[in-house]
């Protein structure tokens, strides 16, 4: 589904402006440090009275929570609200509050008490992080502030018209009224927001308006940070953006529906260092000629109108970092998902970040060698030759390299030293020969995908050094042998605990499926961190997009494209090989599990019962094997369960009858002669229904899980019955997240 941007076209602003001059590079000193700046004559007298009732009334503003009386555990009246006081600073010995400090404490209020403003003396003041519950901000009082030099009311839940008496704090240097966000580009497929802030129900947004931003800034003459994410910004008058550019050394105005034309000359004023003008469709606008002399760091105009060429003196950027020109209407050179042509620049290799999906050619250069890049992303050209063995010899500084689909020969080079990557991809090339072994290196290595090659090796057990590891790829290449066997009786050393995805599909993989011991270490596909975030991405904390990791699988039947990795997708894939000997009865305890795929095999046996307790279970594939049996009752309770394939087997009886099997056409049954009842057209006259008899010892698991739920509460246990007795399709747990997120 393709997502707009967000508000009409001349009143919805996402706005990010962070201004910061080259010398300042700390938004806002601690109270100590604030205290080693600003004092110069130690504190003499104590916290005045008017000073500390101002606080105490402040303090009473805000809702009695386990975070406010630990916040205000020290906040005692008859004390010394100057140094005893938590958050609290007097800096000039007379009294008086210059320093209140109660940002990330998550306190609750109705509103910002007007107490606050008699606190004349503050110069620094930070209630950031907090849940101010919607409220508008007083009109008046700001303007009593007058020696505030840091503000920052960040993420705190505030909305309504800023106030116009912050535009004559002429002391401020920083100031910040933004919501945090981060934004998840899903590409052609729109993106996804999430808000830093606990108020932010699409009833009733937490946003702050700036009918004029101009009346706001004219007189901050002495401001140099100034932060307004997801503040909606109805003037939308290009005077604005020079206003800031002429001071600015970051302009960051990324995925706003602003309009107009952008002056060439903003990209050679000598104190810019980031342009960030992405998703701004309606702007336009061209690259000039850059000067040696120029600091640009980071340069995006991705999804804008800019169009012409790219000149030449681009090679001038010696200090860039990031360069992203995509989706934009330029007519020479693009970077990612455009139409860079030729041969790759040697200057390139300074980047710390190169996207993708060119129509890039040739050899890849010595120049990336060595080279301080974070995410070189490489995928979708026409790259040939081999990976040079520089390039993977030491990448100390390089989190992930992409090499996706293109037509690189030859082996992986084995030598890699010191490494920090966290995610490798050398998916869809000619790649021969085996894994590199020094691989093990890679501490940090969560993503690992070479699918789509010729790669000759065997299962590589080797790589359960990799703790961390949580996707391991290697379908459609020329991998044989045993998986991750051992003796009966031997405590196997071949474990993967952190794998959430493994596809070892289309191999030459035979044997028997490993042992239970194995499936049973496999603790990712049992436990979750719920401290995880959605999906896998990799990035600097000060920076807004991260790297997102992408992923190619067979699911759900289809091949299929996860642009972004959901924390919570958990697939096993171990088709098309040569396996055969039982099902596993441990896999049923893997219950995370989203998608399981073992179809084309010569697996043989009963389907185990115990997979009906793969209670997220959304695709299961068993077709094309020898399974025998009837199909167990204990899958028809599956509610998520959108694929079903067990065709093609020798399997036997009535299909269980359920609201979810009656779900799945014939297709998913075919192949069965001695299957009977819908959705097939062989009627079950007179045969013995072999698969609805439970045995005593089916009963008792019931039982048991009935109480494994009284456990966990007497809604859970109740639920489970609901469930047990009227089942009920469900969207599927992917589904319920996606659409649990804020667009």
């Amino acid at each position: 589904m393709r997502h707009q941007g967000p508000g009409p076209a001349l009143l919805a602003l996402f706005l990010l402006i962070q201004i910061q001059l080259v010398a300042v590079r700390s938004l806002a000193p601690s109270a100590g440090a604030y205290a080693d700046d600003h004092t110069t004559v130690p504190a003499v007298l104590p916290c005045q009275p008017d000073q500390a009732s101002a606080l105490l009334r402040l303090k009473r503003s805000f809702s009695a929570t386990n975070e406010s009386i630990a916040t205000f555990r020290s906040w005692k009246a008859g004390t010394d609200c100057c140094h005893l006081w938590e958050g609290v600073h007097c800096g000039h010995g007379d009294g008086r509050v210059t320093f209140l400090d109660l940002g990330g404490r998550s306190l609750e209020s109705g509103g910002l008490d007007i107490s606050l403003f008699h606190l004349t003396s503050l110069e620094y003041l930070n209630l950031a992080y907090n849940d101010f519950n919607v409220s508008q901000l007083p009109s008046e009082g700001f303007e009593r502030l007058t020696k505030l030099t840091h503000l920052n009311l960040s993420s705190s839940s505030f909305s309504g018209v800023i106030p116009t008496a912050m535009g004559r704090l002429t002391n401020l240097v920083s100031l910040d009224l933004s919501t945090g966000f981060e934004i998840i580009d899903l590409d052609d497929a729109g993106y996804i927001m999430y808000l830093y802030t606990k108020s932010d129900s699409s009833a009733r947004p937490a946003r702050l308006l700036m009918p004029n931003f101009e009346s706001l800034i004219s007189n901050l003459t002495n401001l140099r940070e100034l932060h307004l994410g997801f503040v909606h910004i109805s003037d939308n008058d290009v005077k604005w953006c020079n206003l800031i550019a002429m001071s600015s050394p970051k302009l960051e105005l990324g995925d706003n529906n602003l309009e107009g034309l952008i002056s060439p000359a903003i990209f050679q004023l000598k104190k810019l260092v980031t342009i960030d003008l992405y998703r701004n469709p309606r702007i336009t606008g061209y690259l000039p000629e850059f000067s040696a002399s120029n600091v640009l760091e980071n340069l995006i105009v991705r999804r804008t109108n800019f169009s012409g060429t790219i000149p030449n003196s681009i090679g001038n950027l010696k200090w860039l970092k990031k360069l992203d020109l995509s989706k934009a209407g330029f007519s020479d050179l693009e970077f990612s998902y455009c139409r860079l042509s030729g041969s790759i620049p040697a200057f390139l290799g300074g980047l710390r970040k190169l996207e993708r999906n060119n129509s890039l050619h040739g050899k890849i250069p010595p120049s990336f060698c060595g080279a301080r890049i974070q995410f070189l992303d490489l995928s979708y050209n026409n790259l040939s030759g081999s990976i040079p063995p520089c390039l993977m010899e030491n990448v100390n500084t390089m989190q992930s390299l992409n090499l996706e689909a293109n037509k690189l020969l030859g082996e992986i080079p084995d030598n890699i030293k010191g490494c920090s990557l966290e995610t490798l991809d050398f998916s869809d090339n000619e790649i021969v020969g085996r894994l590199p072994r020094s691989l093990v290196a890679c501490k940090n290595l969560k993503v690992i995908d070479v699918g789509n090659n010729q790669i000759n090796d065997s299962f590589p057990c080797w790589m359960s050094t990799l703790r961390g590891l949580e996707i391991l790829n290697l379908k459609n290449n020329n991998f044989f042998g045993h998986v991750a066997q051992s003796l009966v009786g031997e405590k196997s050393t071949c474990v993967f605990p952190g794998a959430r995805i493994v596809d070892l599909s289309s191999n030459n993989f035979y044997g028997p499926l490993p042992q239970d011991e194995w499936f049973g270490n496999l603790t990712s596909m049992i436990l979750r961190d719920s401290n995880a975030p959605l999906f896998m991405s990799s990035g600097v904390l000060s920076i807004v997009k991260t790297y997102g990791y992408t992923i190619k699988m067979t699911y759900k039947g289809h091949d299929t494209t996860f642009p972004k990795i959901l924390q919570t997708l958990v697939l096993i894939n171990l088709s098309n090989n040569a396996f055969y000997g039982s099902i596993p009865e441990a896999i049923g305890g893997l219950v995370l599990l989203n998608g399981l795929n073992m179809s084309h095999n010569s697996l043989m046996g009963p389907i185990p019962a115990q997979l009906g307790h793969l209670k997220h279970m959304e695709a299961l594939d068993l077709s094309s094997n020898k399974l025998s049996g009837v199909i167990p009752q204990e899958l028809a309770s599956l509610n998520f369960l959108e694929t079903l394939n067990l065709s093609y087997n020798k399997l036997e009886g009535r299909i269980p009858e359920s609201t979810q099997f009656s779900t799945f056409s014939n297709s998913s049954f075919l192949g069965n002669d001695d299957l009977c009842g819908p959705p097939l057209t062989k009627g079950c006259n007179n045969m013995t229904s072999l698969n609805v008899i439970h045995s005593k010892k089916n009963s008792t698991d019931i039982v048991q899980f009935l109480f494994a739920g009284l456990g966990f509460g007497l809604g859970f246990s109740i639920a489970i019955v609901v469930t047990w007795g009227i089942p009920i399709r469900k969207w599927s747990p992917v589904m319920q997240r996606a659409l649990s997120i804020k667009y």
